[in-house]
Formats: structure tokens, C-alpha cells, sequence
């Protein structure tokens, strides 16, 4: 698993050996499925195919040419794929599948999945109900967008700032 934060330019790396030396020819793909699929069976979306020896790639319909790029050195076992300017819908699990002419030896497919980070937004708190006495309330404190999801707690102090350990007290802070 890897973790980046957003707005940031990562590389994925994939690195594979070869029984057939020295290889005539071979295809690189590059695929991506939700990680938050209950269905194991949703197919991977493919982002791009690299194609040896010509050292050319189709990047899929969809995939922003700026954004998504791969380097490959296809004799050394590399084909990394590179992301820019990561998105919060870049949190995914990505496929690097290798396919060489002539060797069906060893493992050709494997899985990582990426996590793209944020931070918090301002948090916004608010009362639900009237705070009154004798009336319950509900106090909630929430980030419009954050990953992962920050967690909140109240506390509560008095007029001299000091932590008070009665959660029926009126004054709270969210943190």
C-alpha cells in the first residue's frame, strides 16, 4: 500500500524478470478498480498499455495525458507508473500486468493499492436542539472534505478554562 497526499506527483513502481533473453517483444498494462468494490468481480479499468519494442503506450479514453504517464525500461524489468497532481479519486487499487512472447513462467500480474491523502477542512460544528437546562442537545463536528475521515471529540471546560470531566456540562470545544 502506498500513501501520498493530494495535489502531489507519485510513481507507482513495477518491476518484473523475464526467463526469454533477450525479449523480442512484450506488452505492459496498467489497470485501476475501486478498493471500496464489495464485488471482487468488477473488472479493472485499463489506464494504458506500453508496447516493447517499439517503446509506445495508448493511454485509455478517460485518462488525462498531463496526469498519467508511465517510464518503462522494458530490458531492466521497469514499467512505473507515473500520476501527477494526485486526486482524492486516485485512491484506488492498481494492476501491473506484464506479458512477454514466449514466457508464461512466474507471477505476470500484481496489485497495490494507493491512498490519497487530505487534510482536514475547517471543522464545522453545530448544536442540534436548544441548550437549555433540563433539554437535551446533540452536538456534532464534522469536515466537508478530509481522508481519511478525521475523528472529533467535545470536551468541556470551565469559565477558568479547566478540563471538566461531567459531560453534562454546557460549555464545549470541538477539536
Amino acid at each position: 500500500m502506498y500513501e501520498f497526499a493530494r495535489d502531489t506527483n507519485i510513481t507507482i513502481p513495477c518491476t518484473f524478470t523475464t526467463t526469454v533473453q533477450p525479449p523480442k517483444s512484450g506488452v505492459i498494462t496498467w489497470s485501476r478498480r475501486p478498493t471500496d468494490s464489495t464485488d471482487p468481480n468488477v473488472p479493472f479499468e485499463t489506464i494504458l498499455t506500453f508496447y516493447y519494442p517499439d517503446n509506445s503506450y495508448d493511454l485509455s479514453a478517460g485518462f488525462d495525458p498531463k496526469r498519467f504517464s508511465v517510464d518503462v525500461d522494458f530490458l531492466k524489468g521497469k514499467a512505473n507508473l507515473l500520476i501527477n497532481f494526485l486526486k482524492l479519486e486516485d485512491s484506488t487499487l492498481y494492476e501491473c500486468a506484464v506479458q512477454i512472447r514466449r514466457d508464461s513462467v512466474g507471477k505476470n500480474v500484481d496489485t497495490t493499492n494507493l491512498v490519497v491523502l487530505a487534510a482536514p477542512s475547517e471543522p464545522i460544528c453545530e448544536v442540534q436542539g436548544i441548550p437549555q437546562f433540563g433539554q437535551n442537545i446533540h452536538l456534532i463536528c464534522f469536515s466537508e472534505e478530509a481522508f481519511p475521515a478525521p475523528q472529533y471529540k467535545w470536551q468541556s471546560h470551565d469559565v477558568q478554562n479547566n478540563l471538566l470531566l461531567d459531560p453534562s456540562s454546557v460549555a464545549g470545544k470541538c477539536y
